[in-house]
């Protein structure tokens, strides 16, 4: 049986949270951040992180850390509090060209990959344009008043010349089992979305939050348990945990890149 694979992403930016200030709500993800980095260290987990321009260069130490760790760096654009729908493309190029050659040139790294603050629609043209290589802003499941999906494919795909890679979902059904639905649905229904979905795929993608490892959060010791056992029971499947552009040069997605 061909071997398994799964990214574990995570999101960089600040908590978003208005009982906080700015600046508190910076220090709560990074707080989170360090906790989950330890988990992943312990494990050998190298997965890939989107993070914003802003919080890049709040912490750049932190960023340099990932890249030592072994993890990717990607873009998850200028600020996490945009509205894309508020920008024309030449505005919109000019905001996620900016984020990413400072995450290229600041930490020295190639930035493939990107994906929208909760997850908006840009045109694959554009981020094309942009540089990127692929686009990881899509969750093929039903979210009210955020987006409708459904009938979106979960395999990784090619659009206008620029790959999508989804965010894994049940088949049929379409159940979503990162975020917030692994924290709130029983553990044994994610771990069975998740078991059907590698019936019929060899790479699976989930995303969170460092902000939710924080201490503070008051389901933090249920996540960080369910989190534990979800790596543990995935290792002794034989699961391997990837990068995205691991993954995807690995297996011919992406052939060659151009040097800095």
């Amino acid at each position: 049986m061909k071997t398994k694979h799964i990214t574990l992403s995570f999101d960089l930016e600040s908590y978003q949270n208005t009982g906080y200030s700015k600046e508190e709500q910076f220090e709560y993800s990074k707080k989170g951040l360090e906790i989950l980095l330890n988990i992943l260290k312990v494990h050998n987990i190298k997965t890939t992180f989107f993070t914003t321009y802003f919080f890049a260069q709040k912490y750049p130490l932190v960023i340099r850390r990932l890249i030592k760790e072994g993890h990717e760096i990607a873009s998850h654009g200028y600020r996490h509090s945009s509205n894309y729908k508020k920008f024309n493309d030449q505005q919109l190029f000019q905001r996620l060209k900016k984020s990413k050659d400072y995450l290229e040139k600041e930490f020295n790294v190639q930035i493939l990959g990107f994906r929208a603050p909760r997850l908006q629609k840009v045109s694959p043209k554009l981020l094309r344009q942009v540089g990127f290589k692929y686009d990881s802003s899509l969750h093929p499941t039903f979210v009210p008043f955020r987006y409708f999906n459904i009938f979106k494919s979960t395999n990784i795909n090619k659009r206008n010349g620029l790959l999508i890679v989804p965010i894994s979902v049940s088949p049929v059904f379409r159940f979503p089992f990162s975020w917030i639905w692994f924290k709130k649905q029983p553990l044994s229904h994610s771990l069975s979305c998740l078991n059907s979905f590698f019936k019929s795929h060899n790479h699976a993608l989930a995303y969170f939050h460092p902000w939710e490892f924080n201490e503070s959060q008051k389901d933090f010791d249920i996540l960080r348990k369910k989190f534990l056992i979800l790596v543990n029971y995935l290792k002794n499947k034989g699961v391997k945990f990837v990068t995205i552009e691991s993954y995807l040069k690995q297996n011919g997605f992406i052939t060659s890149v151009s040097n800095l």
